[in-house]
């Protein structure tokens, strides 16, 4: 043989996105409520694979963007998308539009490279979760004394004493 023919575009085309079943939770404790439910305002995260190529994609400006990554990841629901704080290839961290109900069932689309996967979610009024000190959802929690300082055993909190929770998914507040 003295010759070959290439043909195709040569550029394959990436795996779908696929969210993990119960793989929306709330984002500062990665564990799902009970019936799965996450609050309007809520920061949450989405597992799954296939979301980006790349290793990830982190928002670098407020206000969020609702597209990150070269595949152009976006996550919608109640009819908008979501400020994305980041992408990487299993896991996406997002902030749950307020304009969602407070009560009832949506579906949530991540979409990447143009093709989409889909998993319903439940919401509710509040879905609260607190931020941990070591990021995984398990531990000690992200509390903080009026100085900044970190609130833990060799320094606890009193009686009276006014601290700081790193929080999310509480709902309406006032102010």
């Amino acid at each position: 043989v003295n010759a070959f023919e290439v043909s195709g575009s040569g550029t394959a085309t990436p795996p779908p996105p696929s969210i993990n079943a119960g793989g929306v939770v709330n984002g500062a404790t990665f564990s799902a409520a009970p019936n799965n439910q996450v609050a309007p305002g809520q920061i949450i995260s989405v597992f799954g694979q296939n979301f980006t190529a790349s290793a990830s994609a982190v928002a670098t400006a407020i206000p969020l963007p609702t597209q990150l990554a070269p595949e152009n990841v976006t996550l919608t629901a109640c009819g908008g998308a979501f400020p994305l704080y980041s992408v990487f290839p299993g896991q996406i961290n997002a902030q749950l539009p307020f304009a969602c109900p407070t009560t009832g069932t949506v579906t949530v689309t991540v979409t990447t490279s143009g093709q989409t996967a889909t998993q319903s979610i439940t919401l509710a009024p509040a879905s609260p979760g607190i931020f941990t000190v070591n990021g995984s959802g398990t531990g000690d929690g992200v509390i903080l004394h009026g100085d900044n300082a970190l609130v833990s055993a060799k320094a606890p909190a009193t009686a009276g004493e006014e601290v700081v929770i790193y929080a999310t998914g509480l709902g309406p507040t006032s102010p």
